[in-house]
């Protein structure tokens, strides 16, 4: 391994190709951090010093360079804590006379609330709707999600079927409003800009551990002690998470259980891994409640849509929601899955609608049936007690016809699926800058205010790796005070002290989507009002998720002696070459294609299947 120095200094994280030099003449690939000193700097020069010894008289080739800049948190970040209290988040539904009805904020004067069962209503990731929050701010108006109507029908539509079919008074039903904190750009029906959009999904995940904390502040304040209220909180989008980690929220802090969580298409799937930063991770979030069928349990429904029957795409290839049933410790969740009839031909709006749909379905479901829907509520029947654990939509006839009369109609199956296989890892890392008040303790770090307080390092990813947990706990949680995690100067996480109070507490940060290699670090106490805030972020863990080899998509394309067959191979990142082979008898084979790959995807065309009687193809990792 060669000896690098900088200014004198011996660098740091130096990399080789971990073998013997006098055999192989692989490049060694050398990564060295540099002081912060260094971004004011220009590199001038660069010197290479024959250093071998002895028999094989070593020689030094110098290839390239490469030089990044560290983008740390912005030490001038403005932080404000949240100005709209915790109960004007909440709304109530008052049904009229005519089947439908009106959101009215919750006051001081409305509470407690006189309600025996109370559903929460928990809508998602505001895409596009930041123009209209910003515009609200600016006239001094509190931006809140009853008073957008686009981005609350369908929980409108919700709530009137819900009314309908449980119009007792003692039935309650709220809207829980974050639109605030989770509003981004973009969202029309350009496929550009979907994807654009999905980029910004971190900005809505990162809002949701404070939101779910939010809504149970909300619910503390709005509802009679002791806490009996039976509860059922209703979540879409990332507004699943929000429902989730609220529910865990509020059997820590009363000792009582949300009896009944509706999950409405929940990203958590793979195939968000490369587009967005978008996942849930309600796999590690579920297990800390009683997930069950029975008394002192929560049951969990959970509704994913999947356009790809209706649009020509595989199934699953279009699904962007989760399934649960098969993670370790949820196998009594029931999942539904719904196949959204559109073919409008325009992928980007039927992305989007597929989105929607569950919302649409259960309010369906809800108002005219008596066996779906609200019906599978353990706060109204025991039909949950027997459910299977997978449904599928069936829109099909016997003859396999599409009837449009079908759609609220389910069939259950097996549908097993084999849970991904993880591997949760714990990480050491070090700082490589400080800034404020900042002890590194054996497992993490801790910040106290002063002013704020920074402690940047370098994460590593791997092929594999998707997720980053890690915990923290308010030892004095201040005034307003906030956690922030940035990567690469993306803000990835945000909690205030006064919400989190002096819990011990887990998070997750979904890293899926960034490339390979470092990336740069920061925790970030971010002060307000008064310097009295102190908190320990540790045990960083990386959660690795081995992608299998999967074929996404093949087919014979052309006619004749132009026939070709293609196909697009998924899950190999990680992978420095694959080889493609060929057999007529699945016994013997032979290599026809060996190429390198950049990417986790690699497109195969054969052009020799002109005259062949029939072929198979396997896919072979170069070493």
């Amino acid at each position: 391994m060669a000896v690098n120095q900088i200014d004198g200094m011996n660098t740091v994280n130096v990399w080789d190709n971990g073998q013997p030099d006098p055999w192989h003449s692989i490049m060694d690939k050398q990564r060295i951090v540099l002081p912060t000193s260094f971004q004011t700097q220009t590199l001038s020069s660069i010197h290479l010093t024959d250093a071998g010894q002895g028999e094989y008289h070593q020689r030094l080739v110098f290839n390239g360079v490469t030089v990044a800049s560290a983008i740390q948190a912005p030490r001038q970040y403005p932080y404000q804590p949240s100005p709209i209290p915790n109960l004007s988040r909440l709304a109530k539904w008052v049904p009229n006379t005519q089947g439908g009805g009106v959101w009215q904020q919750l006051q001081a004067a409305d509470v407690p609330i006189a309600a025996t069962k109370v559903h929460v209503l928990i809508h998602g990731w505001g895409i596009g709707s930041l123009p209209w929050v910003m515009a609200e701010q600016a006239l001094s108006i509190t931006p809140l999600i009853w008073n957008h109507a686009s981005d609350m029908q369908d929980f409108t539509d919700m709530a009137a079927a819900i009314s309908s079919r449980d119009p007792d008074p003692a039935c309650m039903i709220l809207a829980f409003s974050w639109l605030d904190e989770s509003a981004t750009y973009y969202n029309d029906d350009s496929l550009q800009h979907i994807m654009e959009g999905l980029q910004q999904a971190y900005i809505s995940l990162r809002a949701t551990d404070a939101a779910a904390l939010q809504l149970k502040e909300g619910l503390l304040m709005a509802l009679p002690q002791p806490f009996t209220t039976r509860l059922h909180f209703i979540g879409h989008s990332h507004g699943a998470r929000v429902a989730v980690l609220a529910a865990i929220e509020w059997e820590r802090s009363t000792s009582q259980r949300v009896e009944h969580i509706t999950l409405l298409d929940s990203p958590d799937t793979a195939k968000l891994d490369w587009v967005s930063n978008a996942r849930n991770h309600l796999e590690r979030e579920l297990p800390k409640l009683r997930i069950g069928r029975s008394s002192g349990t929560t049951f969990v429904d959970n509704y994913l849509s999947d356009p790809g029957r209706f649009i020509g795409l595989p199934d699953g290839l279009a699904c962007l929601a989760g399934e649960y049933r098969n993670e370790p410790g949820l196998a009594q969740v029931v999942d539904v899955k719904l196949w959204l009839l559109i073919a409008s031909g325009n992928l980007g709006a039927e992305i989007q609608t597929s989105h929607d749909y569950p919302r649409k379905w259960y309010s369906k479901a809800t108002r005219y049936t008596t066996d779906r829907g609200l019906s599978w509520s353990p706060l109204y029947t025991d039909l949950f007690e027997d459910l299977e654990s997978y449904y599928e939509q069936d829109w099909w006839n016997d003859d396999h016809t599409v009837d449009l009369a079908r759609e609220l109609l389910l069939k259950s199956f097996n549908g097993a699926v084999t849970a991904p296989a993880r591997i949760e890892q714990g990480l050491v890392m070090h700082a490589y800058h400080t800034e404020g008040h900042v002890t590194e303790t054996a497992s993490g770090v801790e910040l106290t205010e002063g002013s704020p307080a920074y402690w940047d390092s370098v994460l590593n990813l791997g092929p594999d790796d998707s997720a980053l947990r890690f915990d923290y706990q308010f030892l004095s949680p201040g005034d307003g005070d906030a956690l922030g995690i940035w990567i690469d100067g993306q803000n990835r996480f945000l909690i205030q002290g006064n919400l989190a109070s002096n819990w011990l507490n887990s998070a997750t940060i979904d890293v899926r989507a960034l490339q390979r290699g470092s990336h740069f670090l920061t925790v970030a106490l971010h002060n307000y009002g008064a310097t009295n805030a102190d908190v320990v972020v540790s045990n960083f863990r990386m959660v690795a998720v081995p992608q299998p080899l999967m074929i996404s998509s093949c087919g014979m394309v052309g006619q004749g002696t132009n026939a070709t067959w293609q196909a697009r191979l998924t899950g190999l990142l990680g992978w420095r070459a694959v080889v493609i082979e060929a057999s007529t008898n699945l016994s013997s084979w032979q290599p026809i294609l060996t190429n390198n790959v950049s990417d986790d995807f690699f497109d195969f065309v054969d052009s020799n299947v002109s005259g062949q009687p029939g072929r198979f193809y396997r896919a072979r990792k170069v070493p």
